[in-house]
């Protein structure tokens, strides 16, 4: 095994768990609303059966 494997293992063992601490991030007002935006099928670009066509509406 790798060495960096190594020294995680050894860590895990030594701490009885993850060497660092796990967290959840908190999003922003405007992140939550993009993601709902998503969700519900707001604002999203044009979506393409035909890569030809993809590249020509990319070179516009």
């Amino acid at each position: 095994m790798s060495t960096a494997f190594n020294v995680f293992a050894r860590a895990m063992v030594r701490k009885k768990g993850m060497p660092f601490e796990l967290t959840i991030n908190e999003y922003n007002k405007e992140t939550i609303k993009a993601m709902e935006d998503v969700e519900k099928g707001i604002g999203l670009s044009k979506a393409y059966t035909d890569l030809n066509e993809m590249f020509r509406d990319l070179e516009k």
